[in-house]
């Protein structure tokens, strides 16, 4: 449905309201609602601009002329009129008076009516008689001030005819027939007010356009790749297909891994490492997206175990890139959690690792000496503290008593070596054993004589 069929209904479907208000005038009262019953609440509608204007409306210069428009609306409203886009100053009601009309006059000019309901608005052109119409890429501007990307084409016609003789300038200068004249559509690589000047074949009659400022921006080519499975969403779209954006833009990135992969971090004219990320289009722009994925080998020597979450994908330890790993490093009985080693040093038994690379932790426990004396003596422990890591080395050096003797080890150690070196890959509960030695009985010599 076209914008005139739009308000065409709308029209009809307020004429139809009010002939239905003036047949309901004509019945009896309605009684009274009942006690306790809620009436039924009426909603006002939104504004109705009518009769529609012409879309464009051409003046004598001088001339005199109104905008008058009916607004159909069940409550109170506000109107403002703006001319090229910008509000007029005191122009706040349904009428807006046009006296000696001249080409700063020209232009477009909108209706904008409100109410606590909605909003809407009519346009008209108004033009010089016989002045040149500024297109900027075949269209009309809207406004004083259109902008575009690189280059703009410029066409200018007039009503004069075929045969009228158009002179403009691009400086903001007045045009008259000593400016430059029009031979044809031509491109703007910079920005400029375009002001245009139409002449009859005789140059006895002649009208001026209203100056249209065109703003040239310059764009700049933003280049995206993608390294490992995975897109870039690019917000708003560029303006070229090309990915070509107007200077100064701001570009937003988004960058979405496969599934199994994970995003890593971003490469080239950005360094960020969050999936979604901002460009400034200051220059031409070569940004990457970075995809992967990474292996975790979590190893304890012993002494305990260690939980891992989230599972990885696969049998490998494969992680998608900057996944967050919690692990939990749990002792065995007798057993006490140390520290991680590796690409975690945190000493707390949870730790978490970002899987933005290969990743290697390993999850060390120990254990106390429990060194028990049986017998009169004691014994020399390198080092002198624990707790004693898992696969670590205890020297034990027994030293009895006086008159006793070391007579050997037992629980988690045995033999009667001295210093005992003792591996910590069992818990370390070990006795020296120590005592007095017996007394060796008299030797008796017999004597056979002969």
């Amino acid at each position: 449905m076209n914008m005139t069929e739009s308000w065409a209904r709308r029209v009809l479907v307020l004429l139809c309201l009010l002939g239905a208000c003036r047949a309901l005038a004509d019945l009896p009262p309605a009684p009274a609602a009942a006690a306790g019953s809620e009436a039924i609440p009426v909603t006002p509608p939104e504004p109705v601009i009518f009769p529609l204007p012409p879309p464009v409306i051409w003046l004598a210069p001088h001339a005199n002329t109104s905008l008058d428009f009916n607004v159909a609306v069940g409550s109170q409203f506000t109107c403002r009129w703006l001319h090229n886009g910008r509000p007029l100053a005191g122009a706040a009601g349904t009428r807006l008076d046009i006296t000696d009309f001249k080409a700063a006059q020209a232009g477009v000019y909108t209706l904008e009516v409100s109410n606590p309901y909605g909003s809407t608005k009519a346009t008209t052109v108004l033009r010089l008689l016989n002045s040149p119409v500024v297109q900027v890429d075949g269209a009309i501007p809207a406004q004083a001030t259109v902008t575009r990307t690189n280059t703009a084409e410029i066409t200018l016609s007039s009503g004069f005819g075929s045969d009228a003789a158009i002179y403009y300038t691009l400086d903001g200068s007045d045009p008259d027939f000593t400016a430059t004249l029009y031979a044809g559509a031509f491109p703007l690589y910079n920005s400029a007010t375009v002001r245009a000047m139409a002449y009859n074949f005789a140059h006895s009659q002649w009208a001026e356009a209203a100056p249209v400022r065109v703003e040239i921006w310059p764009a700049y080519p933003l280049h995206v790749t993608t390294a490992g499975p995975g897109s870039v969403h690019l917000s708003p779209a560029s303006v070229i297909a090309t990915n070509y954006y107007p200077s100064n833009a701001v570009v937003q990135l988004t960058a979405t891994a496969t599934n199994g992969w994970g995003f890593i971090a971003w490469s080239g004219d950005i360094t960020a490492d969050a999936a979604t990320t901002t460009v400034l289009m200051d220059r031409p722009r070569e940004v990457q997206a970075v995809f992967g994925q990474f292996p975790l080998l979590a190893t304890t020597r012993g002494g305990g175990t260690i939980h891992v979450s989230p599972a990885a994908h696969s049998s490998s330890n494969i992680y998608a890139g900057r996944t967050l790993v919690t692990l939990t490093a749990t002792p065995l009985k007798g057993w006490s959690f140390i520290h991680w080693t590796g690409d975690s040093t945190a000493t707390s038994a949870v730790t978490q690792v970002l899987l933005d690379q290969p990743r290697s932790v390993q999850a060390v426990f120990g254990a106390p000496l429990n060194l028990f004396t049986n017998g009169n003596g004691q014994v020399l422990v390198d080092p002198p503290t624990g707790p004693y890591l898992f696969g670590s080395t205890i020297q034990l050096t027994p030293v009895p008593g006086e008159g006793y003797e070391f007579f050997g080890w037992a629980n988690a150690a045995s033999g009667k070596s001295n210093p005992l070196s003792f591996p910590v890959v069992t818990l370390p509960d070990i006795t020296a054993l120590f005592a007095v030695p017996k007394t060796s009985p008299p030797k008796v010599e017999v004597n056979l004589g002969p």
